[in-house]
C-alpha cells in the first residue's frame, strides 16, 4: 500500500462461504468491477474485516480478534491482509479512486457499452443464435395462458443464460415479433449500491449478434423530470442484468426495437415514511416521471425487469444447504410473492417485502416494484417458475418469467 491508513475502510463487497482445498472459508466479490478477480480469505481473517470500516485502528482489530478467539494476532499479519485487499481494490483509498476516476474516464470515452459477460463465453454469432434458438425451443408451455391484450410488462431472470436462458424466452416469446415495441425499458438490477438507486446510461449496447440502439431522448426527457439520472453512470459499466435482456432484444427485434437502460438499486425501507425523504421522493419521483412520459408517448413501449426471486444456502449466509422439503416451502413463499407481481400491486409487494424481513433475499424487488409502479394496474400471468442449484454446497436461486397486460 502507497502509505498505510490509521483506520482502513473496506469497500462494500460480496462475501460468499465456500469450502477450498478442504478447508471453510469465504470469497470476496467486488460487486462494482473494479477488482476483476475474487480475493479468497480464512474464516478469521473474514472476522477482521467486520472492523475496517474507517472507525478502527489497527489495534482496535488486534483487541477484537483477541476478545472474540482468545489469541494474538500480530500487525504485520494484519497488514499483509490489508496489503491483498488494497492489491484486489477493496479498500476505499486513494489507489481505488484513482482507478475509479481512470474507469469512468474508460466509460465514457466508448462509443457503446460493451457486451462483458456474454462475450466471456467467446462465442460467435452463429453460435449465439444457435443457442437462443435452444432457449425458445426449451422454454415450454406456460404454466397459464398469457394475459390477454398488449403485452405491457416482462420479469424475466438474470441469472446466468446457461441457467436460466429458457425461462427468459419463455417470457420473451409472449411479445409480437410482427409488432415490436418502439421501446423497451429494461430495467436491471443493479448488485452494487448507487448513490441515486435509479441510474441511466446513454450508450448503445453491444450484444454478440449485433449493436442495439438507445433512446436517447427518452432518457434525457425522463431525467430533466426526475434528475440525477446519469450520475451513477458507470455502474453500467460491468453490471450483466440489462446485457442479458438487451440480447434478446437484439434477436427478436433486430434494430426496430431500441432500449432504455436504467439500474434500480433500492430496498421496501427506502419507501418508509421515515425513509430520507431525498430517498423516498427520488423514487417516487422518478416512476412518476415515467408515467407522465409514457401517457403521452404514441408508441408502443414494453417494460422489462431483469430480476431474480430468492437466495438461499450457504453461499447466501445460511448454515445449510435447503431440504427438499424447505425447497417446497421456498417455493410456496416466491409465490405468494409472485401473487403481488400479477395483481399489478406495487404496494402489496412493499407490505410483503416488509412483513417477511426479506427472509429469502430476494434480488431483483426493485426493478419489480419499479415495473408495477409504472405500470399502475392491469393484469400478469405466471408463465414459469424454476429453482437452480448454485454450487456444490446445494444453495439455490429461484427465478421466474411473467408477462403483464
Amino acid at each position: 500500500m502507497s502509505g498505510e491508513d490509521p483506520k482502513p475502510r473496506l469497500r462494500p463487497i460480496e462475501a460468499i462461504p465456500t469450502i477450498h482445498e478442504g478447508r471453510s472459508c469465504i470469497i470476496l466479490r467486488d460487486p462494482e468491477g473494479f477488482s476483476e478477480n475474487p480475493l479468497v480469505v480464512s474464516d478469521r481473517a473474514a472476522f477482521l474485516l467486520g472492523f475496517m470500516d474507517g472507525e478502527h485502528t489497527l489495534l482496535d482489530i488486534q483487541a477484537a480478534y483477541a476478545r472474540r478467539f482468545g489469541d494474538l494476532i500480530f500487525s504485520d499479519d494484519i497488514r499483509k491482509l490489508l496489503r491483498q485487499l488494497d492489491d484486489a481494490l477493496l479498500l476505499e483509498n486513494d489507489r481505488f479512486r484513482a482507478k475509479k476516476e481512470e474507469s469512468e474516464r474508460a466509460y465514457h470515452e466508448m462509443k457503446t457499452r460493451p457486451a462483458v459477460h456474454l462475450s466471456a463465453l467467446d462465442a460467435d454469432p452463429a453460435t449465439w443464435k444457435r443457442w437462443m434458438d435452444g432457449f425458445f425451443a426449451s422454454a415450454g408451455d406456460p404454466e397459464s395462458p398469457p394475459p390477454k391484450g398488449r403485452i405491457r410488462g416482462l420479469i424475466v431472470p438474470h441469472i446466468d443464460l446457461r441457467l436460466g436462458g429458457p425461462v427468459c424466452a419463455a417470457g420473451w416469446k409472449t411479445i409480437d415479433r410482427s409488432e415490436p415495441p418502439a421501446l423497451a425499458v429494461l430495467l436491471g438490477t443493479c448488485h452494487a449500491t448507487l448513490r441515486t438507486l435509479v441510474a441511466a446510461t446513454e450508450k448503445d449496447f453491444d450484444t454478440p449478434l449485433g449493436s442495439v440502439s438507445t433512446d436517447r431522448r427518452f432518457l434525457r426527457e425522463l431525467d430533466r423530470a426526475a434528475g440525477g439520472l446519469f450520475e451513477d453512470e458507470l455502474a453500467h459499466r460491468r453490471e450483466h442484468t440489462i446485457e442479458f435482456q438487451a440480447l434478446f432484444v437484439r434477436r427478436l427485434f433486430g434494430r426496430k426495437t431500441k432500449i432504455a437502460p436504467l439500474l434500480c438499486s433500492y430496498a421496501w425501507p427506502h419507501l418508509e415514511p421515515d425513509a430520507p425523504p431525498e430517498e423516498r421522493g427520488r423514487i417516487e419521483k422518478t416512476i412518476d416521471a415515467m408515467r407522465a412520459i409514457f401517457e403521452h408517448r404514441e408508441e408502443s413501449v414494453l417494460l422489462v425487469a431483469s430480476a431474480d426471486l430468492s437466495h438461499v444456502g450457504p453461499r447466501y449466509g445460511d448454515e445449510a444447504a435447503p431440504s427438499s422439503g424447505e425447497r417446497r416451502i421456498l417455493e410456496t413463499s416466491d409465490r405468494a410473492f409472485i401473487d403481488s407481481i400479477l395483481a399489478v400491486d406495487a404496494g402489496a409487494l412493499t407490505r410483503r417485502m416488509k412483513r417477511t424481513g426479506d427472509r429469502t433475499r430476494i434480488c431483483g424487488y426493485s426493478p419489480i416494484h419499479f415495473l408495477l409502479s409504472a405500470l399502475d394496474q392491469g393484469k400478469g400471468a405466471l408463465l414459469r417458475y424454476e429453482q437452480a442449484v448454485m454450487g456444490e454446497e446445494g444453495s439455490i436461486v429461484s427465478f421466474a418469467a411473467i408477462a403483464l397486460s
